[in-house]
């Protein structure tokens, strides 16, 4: 009974490991965007004022 709750366990956090890697990179992806558009935005906004 405490090794197949130990076993379920381990699996579960194997598998929460494995989400997390996965929302790191996503979330990674997702931040590199939102500087590029942020600096393309204060590029234009510096090209329209200038």
């Amino acid at each position: 009974m405490e090794s197949e709750k130990k076993a379920r366990q381990g699996c579960n956090q194997g598998r929460a490991k494995a989400l997390s890697n996965e929302e790191y990179t996503t979330f990674g992806v997702g931040l590199a965007f939102m500087f590029a558009a942020f600096f393309a935005w204060v590029l234009l906004d510096m090209a329209v004022v200038a």
